[in-house]
């Protein structure tokens, strides 16, 4: 069942020679295997990383936000490390490819990739696949895909900021994505009309879009109303399409595709949360 009238494949265009290597013959690494570094500059945070031993996102976020609802100005660094959502996602994806087995002919964005985690993982796999992400930010996803994958993996990297126009990206990228992914990305609902604006130019009709995010507080809970409003079918995945390490509720896995003509101009008003 596709509960979304997701396509079987991509409609984008036929597979073609890319000179890439093929669908690789045995399993790419489990993403936890992947040496990602890490890259935290606030001073703050580091010591309270290192003397806690939780080198993880959640630990940053309540180091530079204190005890939710605290107010959430300083966030320049978040994507600075790993955030166990894009653990989450990267084995959804490896799991269960949404269109069978990876190959160069299925285009990957990662949208706010920070350390690179998901798209390094999908690259791998035989996507083709382009890491985007603040210019501050991207060259530790360039490092991290340096270390992981071979020459000539499938893999460009492009910064962007969340609501800029597209179009130079999606023309470096060779057209719009068949795939675009987003670990965390929620976390901050000031935020939700920027990333509704991002993915209103980034998808295409036929590109499908996932969204994996830690369940912190009730700032998450509505976007999914806020991308249905901007013309996006919303699905929740089921707990039990997670592995079984990241059921219980703790993750959830959003799934869009856009149902209606890109409507900028209403993502454009959409209030803040604050």
């Amino acid at each position: 069942p596709q509960p979304l009238g997701l396509p079987l494949h991509p409609t984008s265009r036929p597979p073609q020679p890319l000179g890439l290597p093929p669908h690789p013959t045995s399993p790419p690494p489990h993403p936890s295997h992947l040496r990602v570094q890490q890259g935290i500059t606030i001073a703050a945070a580091a010591a309270a990383l290192t003397s806690s031993g939780q080198g993880d996102g959640d630990r940053l976020l309540a180091t530079l936000l204190g005890p939710p609802p605290a107010p959430q100005p300083h966030l320049a660094n978040v994507g600075l490390v790993v955030w166990q959502a894009g653990t989450v996602l990267a084995e959804l994806l490896l799991g269960a490819p949404p269109w069978g087995p990876w190959g160069p002919h299925i285009h990957a964005l990662d949208l706010g990739t920070g350390t690179g985690l998901v798209g390094i993982a999908l690259a791998l796999a035989g996507a083709r696949v382009t890491l985007t992400d603040l210019p501050h930010i991207l060259p530790l996803a360039v490092r991290n895909a340096a270390t992981n994958c071979p020459p000539g993996c499938p893999l460009t990297t492009g910064t962007y900021r969340w609501g800029d126009d597209a179009t130079e990206l999606l023309a470096q990228a060779g057209g719009p994505p068949d795939l675009i992914t987003g670990a965390d990305l929620l976390y901050d609902c000031t935020q939700h009309g920027a990333l509704l604006s991002a993915l209103t130019r980034l998808a295409a009709p036929h590109t499908v879009i996932m969204l994996a995010h830690r369940k912190r507080s009730a700032t998450e809970e509505g976007f999914p109303a806020l991308a249905e409003a901007a013309g996006f079918a919303v699905e929740r995945l089921p707990d039990s399409a997670l592995a079984e390490d990241y059921q219980g509720g703790v993750y959830e896995v959003l799934r869009l595709a856009r149902r209606e003509p890109p409507l900028l101009e209403f993502v454009a008003q959409l209030p803040s949360c604050e």
